[in-house]
């Protein structure tokens, strides 16, 4: 966003002119005193915020760089796999935080670990880092998949008849000429569930593993590296299409397929791919007219319907993802349902190693791990969090696991628990059903995010000039926001030449590149004095 204070006066303004339109009244005098009320803070609106977030301390290290002691229990070809798959979506070309390699690092050598880093520290990043190093160690060695059908990817627009999308005799699930992973000979069951406390946290994490899973660098990653295969993703929530069963009974109490679900099914599946049709049509739109788009941003907001992510319950019922994201209501729900049974019952039996031959078992469950994964775990308290817990507990058994299960691992964040309190540690015991404080110091490593120190200025730093960056605002509004304007360019060279020669750089700036590179220069001090404007010092601001 390149104007928030805009952004918010925008929304502001349009919430103002809706009130005065549908309550409008007659009364001059009653208009134009609601209106100064209206724009009053704390009456419809907060005046905005900015916060600035602080600069964690790096690892050094970028995915590429990671060592074998970084990535304890990998092989060499599952670091190749690991780094492969990573930094084509999830984490690209930047340096770790030095706590994303460090629970990396702790989770891979057999701890349970939870993230306490502040906000936009990259704890989602935290979390996903060891999960998708397991799944390389898995994605390795998957067997190779039939040919897909023909209708797998379209059947939602075709022609089939009922019969050929709906399987009666196989107690009415999606036919396997249509499931969306009919043709995988690979074990099908989660490796992962991820929770969060609401639906925007759950969206909010699809656009992530959209991103992570299923971009076009991703996807091409794939095709080149893993025999067909694809670690899926799945959302199971209420927006999920569809609820219900592919069955009805019928007058004589019959079971016969539910043409109304199917046809509801048809209907999503259909808008889906509308939309997904828009973005792409909006990207070439936009290039056409010369304009820069993030193809891979936008079309995560989208679901796509023929790659990682799944796309109905019916799918997820018959071939559970590799990645689950649900939230704890759907969970409870899910748990006491006959047709959602599937998804712990394969998974349990992936766990227990039923596809291999007894001799092969013991071996194989030390790699097949199921991870638990929980968003803002101290949201979880009082007769909420017990309720929860219970749940967990219910969940755990349904999979043939417990808290210290070798075949589990728990991986979390929060913004409030401390490694060295006391009280922290028993809430975590409690929370999972660990032994006591001692048992959580043993199998738990609590990390957090360390910042990277800033220099304090000093009373000789002298203070910015303000009437270069007024004027930039200024023309900013004035071009509407087009930086490439020559108002604005014009604006930012002089303030660039201003500034070079307040603080004597001895520059001369002649592009707006110029001028960013300028407010990077080390003498400028730029972070230090966003950090000392957002500090508290002995009590004052």
């Amino acid at each position: 966003m390149k104007d928030p204070v805009g952004s918010f006066e925008a929304i502001k303004d349009n919430f103002i002119r809706y009130v005065k339109t549908a309550f409008k009244t007659k009364f001059d005098s009653v208009e134009s005193e609601r209106e100064v009320l209206l724009n009053e803070d704390k009456v419809l609106f907060r005046q905005p915020w900015i916060e600035p977030l602080p600069e964690y301390l790096s690892s050094g290290k970028t995915i590429d760089s990671l060592t074998a002691n970084d990535l304890p229990g990998l092989n060499e070809v599952h670091a190749k796999t690991f780094k492969g798959l990573v930094s084509r979506g999830l984490v690209k070309g930047y340096e770790l935080h030095s706590h994303q390699s460090q629970m990396l690092k702790q989770a891979l050598s057999g701890k349970n670990c939870i993230i306490t880093s502040g906000t936009g520290s990259g704890k989602t990043e935290s979390f996903l880092l060891p999960l998708f190093a397991q799944l390389s160690k898995e994605l390795s060695t998957w067997s190779q998949p039939d040919v897909i059908s023909q209708n797998v990817d379209n059947w939602w627009n075709g022609n089939l008849s009922m019969r050929e999308i709906v399987d009666a005799e196989n107690d009415f699930t999606l036919a396997k000429g249509v499931q969306q992973r009919g043709h995988e000979t690979r074990p099908q069951a989660m490796r992962a569930m991820i929770l969060y406390p609401m639906n925007a946290l759950v969206e909010d994490q699809m656009t992530r593993l959209r991103i992570a899973l299923d971009s076009d660098p991703v996807r091409e990653w794939f095709e080149n590296n893993t025999v067909g295969n694809k670690i899926t993703f799945g959302r199971y929530n209420g927006t999920t299409p569809v609820a219900g069963k592919l069955f009805k009974l019928n007058e004589q109490g019959n079971r016969e397929v539910n043409t109304s679900k199917l046809n509801t099914l048809r209907r999503e599946l259909q808008s889906i791919e509308r939309n997904q049709s828009k973005v792409e049509e909006y990207i070439i739109q936009e290039r056409e007219k010369g304009n820069d788009v993030d193809d891979i941003e936008l079309k995560s907001f989208f679901q796509r319907l023929d790659g990682s992510e799944m796309r109905c319950r019916f799918d997820m019922q018959v071939a559970p993802p590799d990645i689950l994201i649900s939230n704890f209501s759907m969970l409870s729900i899910m748990l006491m349902r006959d047709i959602d049974g599937p998804l712990f019952e394969k998974t349990r039996s992936w766990l227990d190693c039923s596809d291999l031959a007894e001799d092969q078992r013991e071996n194989e469950k030390s790699n097949r791990i199921f991870h638990l994964i929980i968003d803002e775990l101290h949201l979880y308290r009082g007769t909420q969090g017990t309720e929860i817990a219970y749940l967990l507990k219910l969940v755990l058994k349904r999979l043939g696991l417990h808290p210290n299960h070798p075949q589990l691992k728990i991986l979390a964040s929060s913004a409030s628990l401390e490694p060295g309190d006391e009280r922290s540690l028993q809430y975590i015991s409690d929370f999972f059903g660990f032994l006591g404080v001692d048992d959580v110091k043993d199998k738990f490593e609590i990390i957090t995010g360390e910042l990277s120190p800033v220099d304090p200025l000093s009373n000789k730093d002298a203070p910015l000039p303000t009437k270069p960056f007024i004027e930039i605002c200024k023309t900013y509004v004035t071009a509407k926001q087009q930086t490439d304007d020559s108002l604005f360019s014009g604006a930012c060279i002089s303030a660039g030449n201003l500034l070079s020669q307040a603080f004597d750089f001895g520059v001369t700036v002649s592009t707006v590149e110029d001028f960013l590179n300028l407010l990077l220069h080390p003498k400028l001090k730029l972070r230090e004095r966003f950090f000392d404007a957002s500090s508290v010092v002995e009590g004052r601001k």
